[in-house]
């Protein structure tokens, strides 16, 4: 046992017969809860709650057994307990025991993959780390952020806010170790969007001396970057070898699944698989699996395997677009919740004032009465004024919330599609007549025909119009011109989709000709007096999901 253990036994047993013995033991957990962070944890374990009698003592109990259960790397994922910190800490305490009390309850929110209102917890545990320039917890916060954002599939988001969590870990030099783990979460979300050049500098950007561990992730993503990136299966595959299996995720077992089917040894492509699912922790990590899985039916040539697979996986890939879509929400709200949290401070501080100088208040009040009956009309005008500029500035939100949405459902319709995607590029890579032929062939027995299918455009109408302000009835109602064939190419083209699928699925089609075909949709839209003219320029705009070079 080590000097300092037996030290702070000996105090508690000296002071165990005083009156405030519950308040010793959590001091001396705070002290030790940066430092030992498991001696912590056993002591506010010895403590019992039921003697705790004031509700200080009671709120710094629960922030306190929840931070060092985080720090133990114990998930909790009930909120039961730190709750009763932040009802207290949020009506009093000081700014920094408001940040631990709403990051640690942000934390039990991811836990439970509640990610929206976690996002809404630590942004205001960021709120109070701002005011008291905490960069360390600042970090930490961000951090959290991203991961989860990550985990609901909001990449671009999550790359966002992983590089503020940096630029808070380069502050202070005793943060170098928390630096190296958060480049390497910004490398996982970069290898999760496909971007592997990128994710491949950041992986360079990493010092592995910190830690052995960091040295095996990196590893990891060499290995996975073989395969991924480079299509050298066998180096690929030698790598992940010398890594021991206990590092390796769902995702890595995916990669050398795909790798053994390239090299069409089907045995240990099926028995990475089911390490894969062993692997997975989640219905999301299951899916994942499923997709590649599906990949590989494809590639063995059993379609119809594949497609009910893809089918069930896309029903998971639903409902984590719905997560998407309620994520997208709470982020283009974020400034209104930071500005509300701020509101209901101010309302704190002013209540605490009224009952200070309540007969004051009486004569103000009748003071300002006479001052309203005055200043009515004035008022009234300027009230008017206020709620026109709201209204503006509400439907300015409404149209960017529509188009943010609108990318995210492309990036849903890319998933659903991925398979008729990849045959898109195929086609327009073909290097003959005969190889595409061949290629158009493999979609039609896959998909059917596409064109004339008047169920697929009803679906995709509907989620256009749901998801990004009931686009598709203005356009049909304020642009009577565009219709048929035309209808349903913009259609298409407002869902996101590559022009090489677009293309495919309009019966293989040029892509000069969709281009040149946008440009006259443009054209038709601005001349004509359409009320939402704006509204469906931007949306006919709209970033497009990238695709791989065509011979065209």
């Amino acid at each position: 046992m080590k000097p300092k253990f037996i030290i702070i036994s000996l105090l508690i047993l000296l002071f165990s017969c005083s009156r405030n013995v519950e308040g010793l033991y959590l001091n001396i957990a705070e002290s030790l809860l940066s430092v030992k962070p498991d001696s912590s944890l056993v002591i506010l374990k010895s403590i019992t709650p039921e003697n705790l009698h004031s509700s200080a003592q009671k709120a710094k109990y629960a922030l306190l057994l929840s931070a060092a259960l985080d720090k133990n790397y114990i998930d909790v994922q009930s909120d039961s307990l730190i709750s009763i910190a932040t009802k207290y800490y949020d009506q009093q305490g000081s700014v920094k025991e408001q940040m631990m009390a709403w990051y640690y309850d942000g934390i039990v929110k991811k836990n439970k993959h509640v990610y929206a209102p976690a996002v809404v917890s630590f942004e205001k545990a960021a709120k109070n780390a701002e005011i008291i320039k905490d960069s360390h917890f600042l970090g930490l916060i961000y951090r959290n952020i991203a991961a989860s954002f990550n985990q609901s599939y909001n990449i671009e988001s999550a790359i966002e806010y992983m590089q503020k969590a940096i630029a808070c870990f380069q502050i202070t030099p005793s943060d170098s170790l928390y630096l190296q783990y958060a480049k390497c979460s910004l490398a996982t979300c970069y290898l999760n969007n496909n971007d592997y050049n990128l994710a491949e500098a950041t992986i360079q950007d990493i010092d592995s001396s910190f830690s052995i561990n960091l040295k095996v992730i990196i590893d990891t993503y060499k290995a996975y970057l073989k395969i991924m990136k480079d299509k050298d299966y066998e180096d690929g595959i030698s790598k992940y070898k010398e890594i021991s299996p206990r590092f390796l995720t769902h995702q890595d077992y995916s990669a050398i699944a795909l790798a053994y089917n390239h090299l069409n040894q089907t045995d240990l492509s099926l028995a990475n698989l089911n390490n894969a699912y062993n692997k997975a922790v989640s219905r999301t990590d299951s899916s994942y699996v499923d997709f590649t899985k599906s990949k590989i039916l494809v590639e063995r040539g059993k379609v119809l395997d594949a497609y009910y697979l893809l089918d069930y996986a896309t029903s998971v890939q639903d409902s984590l677009t719905r997560s998407v879509l309620s994520e997208s929400v709470s982020s283009a709200q974020r400034d209104y919740f930071k500005k509300e949290a701020e509101t209901e401070t101010e309302k704190r501080a002013d209540l605490r004032r009224q009952s200070i100088v309540a007969g004051i208040i009486g004569i103000l009040t009748a003071l300002l009465v006479i001052i309203m009956l005055v200043l009515r009309s004035w008022k009234k005008e300027q009230w008017l004024k206020e709620l026109m500029a709201k209204e503006a500035i509400n439907s300015q939100n409404i149209s960017l919330l529509s188009k943010e949405n609108a990318f995210l459902l492309s990036t849903h319709y890319s998933e659903r599609i991925r398979y008729i995607d990849n045959i898109s590029c195929e086609y327009y890579s073909a290097d003959n007549k005969t190889q595409r032929d061949l290629v158009f062939k493999q979609f039609k027995d896959y998909v059917g025909d596409l064109r004339d299918d008047a169920s697929f455009y009803k679906s995709i109408e509907e989620d256009l119009n749901k998801y990004c302000n009931d686009i598709m009835h203005k356009l049909r109602s304020q642009v009577p011109q565009i219709k048929g064939l035309n209808l349903k190419t913009i259609t298409l083209f407002f869902a996101g989709l590559s022009y090489e699928t677009v293309a495919i699925i309009l019966h293989a089609q040029s892509i000069s000709s969709l281009k040149m075909q946008r440009t006259r949709f443009r054209k038709t839209i601005e001349e004509s007096n359409a009320a939402d003219k704006q509204f469906l320029l931007d949306m006919l705009e709209m970033k497009r999901r990238p695709t791989r070079k065509t011979n065209e």
